[in-house]
C-alpha cells in the first residue's frame, strides 16, 4: 500500500487513521502476506491489504441494509455501527477485526456477527500480527498432524 492509498481511505471515509496502522500498512511484512495467501477471498484475511477491500468493508457496515441484518438499527443512533471502530480485517465467518480511530485504548478489537459485540483481542497492532502468525502456524500444524495420522494409501 502507498501513502496515496491511505490518504484516499481517509478522504473517502472522512477519518484520520492512527499512525501505527499507517506504518503497518506502508510496510506489511512479506511473511505476513505469504501466510495470508491461503485465504481464498480478501475479506477472509485478518488484515486487509487492498484499499478497495478496506473501503468497501467499512462503507458496507455503515449502510442501513447491513445494520438491519446484523442487529443494528439505522434509524436508532444508539444502535448504529459505532463510527469509532474501523475495520482492518475479517475472517471466513463474517466477523471483523477493528481498531479504534480516536483511541485511548490501543489494540485490535474483534466484532462477532452473532453477538454484535466488540471484544479486545490484542493490546497492540504488533501483538495482533503475532496472533495472526500463531493462528496460521497452528492451522498448518493441525493440517500436518492430520496428514501424519492418516494411513498412507
Amino acid at each position: 500500500m502507498k501513502k496515496g492509498d491511505l490518504r484516499t481511505i481517509e478522504q473517502r471515509m472522512k477519518i484520520s487513521l492512527p499512525a501505527d496502522y499507517k506504518t503497518l500498512m506502508l510496510g506489511i511484512p512479506k511473511e505476513l502476506t505469504s501466510v495470508m495467501k491461503c485465504e481464498q477471498y480478501d475479506v477472509d484475511k485478518p488484515l486487509y491489504e487492498s484499499r478497495a477491500t478496506i473501503v468497501k468493508s467499512n462503507e458496507a457496515v455503515r449502510k442501513p441494509s447491513f445494520e438491519s441484518d446484523f442487529g443494528f438499527d439505522a434509524r436508532d443512533p444508539r444502535s448504529k455501527w459505532p463510527a469509532k471502530y474501523f475495520i482492518i480485517g475479517g475472517d471466513i465467518g463474517g466477523n471483523f477485526y477493528c481498531i479504534k480511530l480516536a483511541r485511548k485504548v490501543n489494540g485490535v478489537f474483534f466484532w462477532h456477527h452473532d453477538s454484535a459485540q466488540f471484544e479486545q483481542c490484542s493490546k497492540s497492532l504488533v501483538s495482533f500480527i503475532e496472533y495472526v502468525f500463531k493462528h496460521y502456524g497452528d492451522l498448518a500444524a493441525r493440517d500436518l498432524r492430520e496428514k501424519i495420522a492418516r494411513p498412507a494409501p
